[in-house]
């Protein structure tokens, strides 16, 4: 189970690549709220806390618009998805 973020940012794609090649089940729960904060955002504003991007409060991490749909990501790997 992981963040849209985490998983988006982790790489994980080669994952139901290699389950379906070697048949071995596994499952992936992916919470989506379309959204992502980095440990960068967090570092940068710690490093320059009178900076710009300190500045804009609104700014808090990215948004995914449209939404990625990430069963048919598993869909294209060969790998049953569900929204």
């Amino acid at each position: 189970m992981t963040g849209d973020g985490f998983y988006m940012f982790g790489t994980p794609v080669h994952a139901p690549v290699v389950g379906k090649h070697y048949k071995a089940p596994f499952m992936v729960v992916v919470y989506q709220n379309r959204s992502y904060s980095t440990g960068t955002l967090r570092y940068h504003k710690r490093l320059w806390r009178e900076g710009q991007l300190r500045r804009e409060s609104r700014y808090d991490g990215g948004y995914f618009d449209p939404p990625i749909d990430f069963a048919k990501e598993a869909e294209a790997a060969g790998a049953y998805g569900r929204t």
